[in-house]
């Protein structure tokens, strides 16, 4: 689907508009390990993406398939359809006893319950941010939780470069449904 290449290079625009326009709040968020998503990401999101000419964007929409999902974003031009979850994936470098696999997990349950939501003119992705990620433990990152979601998706593309938060970095990703 052209289109939906061309609808997820919009978002991922848009999301590295909002996380440059939101870097200071980002970087209280990382040191205070705490989320975004609902603070200011999604709705900072929507805002801009309704700047969009030709799109139409509607926020927390239910869709059917097997029982009611609310979809975060949905992303409309013409006839295709982009349906997009967002995750912040918070994690705990420089904190101990916090698990993470389960944040890594809830992307992968997304992904998985959007694959279900394909047709022929609809498209699903997951987009999420991760921080704070120091340079020191970038291998680790990489083999315990960014791998497994890779291998799991449709595929993954960092979008923009890492964002320097401080003392680590903050990378926000696309990962497709798998098909």
């Amino acid at each position: 689907m052209a289109s939906s290449v061309e609808l997820r290079a919009e978002l991922g625009q848009a999301i590295q508009r909002v996380l440059a326009r939101r870097l200071a709040d980002l970087r209280v968020a990382a040191e205070t390990y705490s989320s975004v998503e609902d603070r200011w990401l999604h709705r900072d999101l929507v805002d801009e993406l309704r700047q969009r000419p030709g799109l139409e964007i509607g926020s927390k929409i239910p869709i059917m398939a097997e029982g009611n999902k609310y979809v975060d974003v949905v992303i409309t031009r013409h006839q295709e359809r982009l349906l997009v979850e967002l995750k912040v994936f918070v994690t705990n470098y420089g904190r101990a006893g916090r698990p993470v696999t389960n944040q890594r997990d809830a992307i992968r349950l997304d992904l998985m319950a959007l694959s279900q939501r394909l047709d022929e003119h609809t498209d699903t992705c997951v987009v999420w941010l991760a921080y704070p990620i120091p340079s020191e433990r970038e291998a680790e990152w990489t083999v315990n939780h960014l791998r497994p979601i890779q291998r799991f998706s449709g595929g993954t593309v960092l979008l923009g470069a890492p964002i320097n938060i401080g003392q680590a970095y903050a990378r926000a990703y696309l990962s497709e449904a798998p098909k």
